[in-house]
């Protein structure tokens, strides 16, 4: 009968595997942090080309201008800038006794507005189309400081053609903005004593936006954090606040419903809302161009209040 001994365990073996299982270890945790410091670098480094996708003019987009139009041409720290005046069809000079400062989305420009104007265009009410830096035919790179101060620059540019102060035009000013562009039109309107405000699809903040998106933790890399529930807060703490109109589609996908819902249900004397069935963020602007264009007549009528 032949005796079948088992091998005799060898200690040096279990005590050289113990470090190898650390170095392992240890290279997979610093590839994991090294991956997530890349992704971490390249999000804050590249956040602004993911939130601002600038467009640019054909050359030819002078010959769709309506009659009358100013092109209003000044600098800022990003260089030469421009933007344009629609004035009352009366043709006046004269600040305009109702004017719209325009706000554009994401990946659009100001002369997207034209064909909503010229449906609403009326003999007393003007209209500001501004063009954020680097879209259109400004120059430089559109942010949430050099925006607030093209648009600041583009009152005044207004202010100066127009031979009249600051102050004549904020008696009839009012705001439109959509989607991004409810927040820097938000942002502008914190300067001055709006009397209207109309919101297409506005987010409660780019950082929610951004928690949406990126998810934890990335999210708070974000630098220009848009808070539209801070500014529609001091809005409403003013002595006479603006009637401000919200326009959302129901279906909107990418900047969610309840994110208007929730504004409006923080500041319901001040804020209407209104759902448009079906409408999506892409939609919307179709979906509700007869409502937009009877508010931007000089006789329009934002809330119900």
């Amino acid at each position: 009968m032949t005796n079948h001994l088992s091998p005799t365990p060898n200690p040096a073996f279990g005590l050289a595997i113990v470090p190898l299982l650390k170095r392992l270890l240890r290279m997979i945790v610093t590839i994991i942090i090294g991956f997530f410091l890349l992704m971490s670098c390249m999000a804050f480094a590249f956040q602004q080309k993911m939130i601002y996708f600038p467009r640019r003019y054909d050359p030819s987009y002078a010959r769709g201008l309506p009659r009358g139009t100013v092109e209003l041409n000044y600098r800022t720290s990003q260089g030469a800038q421009t933007a344009f005046y629609i004035p009352p069809m009366d043709g006046s000079d004269k600040p305009p006794g109702r004017l719209w400062a325009v706000f554009s989305g994401n990946a659009s420009v100001a002369l997207d507005w034209l064909d909503t104007v010229e449906a609403a265009r009326g003999a007393r009410a003007g209209y500001l189309l501004m063009d954020y830096p680097g879209y259109g035919k400004c120059e430089g790179a559109a942010r949430r400081g050099t925006i607030r101060e093209s648009s600041e620059a583009a009152f005044r540019a207004l202010a100066d053609h127009l031979h009249c102060p600051l102050t004549a035009l904020e008696t009839g000013l009012n705001i439109l903005g959509f989607s991004i562009g409810s927040a820097t039109g938000l942002d502008f309107a914190a300067g001055h004593p709006v009397k209207q405000v109309v919101l297409l699809a506005p987010f409660t903040s780019l950082l929610d936006m951004a928690r949406l998106s990126v998810g934890w933790p990335l999210c708070n890399l974000l630098r220009d954090r848009y808070d539209n529930r801070a500014r529609l807060a001091g809005l409403a703490s003013r002595a006479d606040p603006p009637a401000v109109l919200i326009l959302h589609g129901t279906a909107d996908d990418i900047v969610p419903f309840r994110m208007s819902k929730e504004l409006s249900g923080r500041h319901p004397t001040m804020i209407t809302l209104r759902p448009v069935a079906g409408a999506d963020h892409n939609t919307l602007m179709t979906a509700a161009e007869k409502q937009i264009a009877d508010l931007l007549r000089p006789d329009g009528v934002l809330a119900d209040r």
